[in-house]
C-alpha cells in the first residue's frame, strides 16, 4: 500500500485513493459527512500530498519542518498520517459544517497546530509500510 516517495501525477492519484480507503478506516464519520456533503478527496488531500503540506501551514518551518523530515525517513505513510491527524484534530467542526464550509475550513486547518500534537495523533493511527 505505501511505498517510497512517487511525485508523479500517477503516484499522486494513487496515495489519494489509499488516504481515502485510510479515511474511511480510520475516521469513518468524517468520512460518511464528507461523502454526503459532496466533498471528495481530491479536493484537499490533493494540495496536502502535492506540497509535502508547506501550503497547509504556511511555510512554517517549525511545522513543516518534522514532517518533510520523517517523509523522507519513512515515505508516504507519514503523509497519510499527518492528514488523518489533521481531520482528526478537526473532526468535531468539521461534522458541523456543509460543504462550501467545508473546503473553506481546508483554508485555514493548519493554523495553530502545534507539530508535537500533530505528529502524536498521526503516529496514533499506527500506520505501516507495506
Amino acid at each position: 500500500m505505501f511505498e517510497s516517495p512517487h511525485f508523479d501525477f500517477a503516484g499522486l492519484m494513487e496515495q489519494l485513493a489509499v488516504f481515502e480507503k485510510l479515511m474511511k478506516k480510520h475516521l469513518p464519520k468524517i468520512s460518511k459527512k464528507f461523502k454526503a456533503e459532496g466533498v471528495e478527496t481530491l479536493m484537499f488531500a490533493h494540495d496536502w500530498f502535492q506540497t509535502l503540506f508547506v501550503r497547509t501551514f504556511a511555510g512554517k518551518m517549525e511545522v513543516v519542518g518534522p514532517i518533510f523530515d520523517n517523509f523522507v525517513e519513512k515515505g508516504w505513510v507519514v503523509m497519510h498520517g499527518v492528514g488523518l491527524g489533521l481531520l482528526a484534530m478537526q473532526e468535531a467542526k468539521l461534522l458541523d459544517m456543509e460543504f462550501e464550509d467545508i473546503l473553506m475550513g481546508f483554508g485555514t486547518i493548519g493554523e495553530n497546530v502545534e507539530i508535537g500534537k500533530l505528529l502524536q495523533v498521526a503516529e496514533g493511527f499506527k500506520l505501516k509500510l507495506k
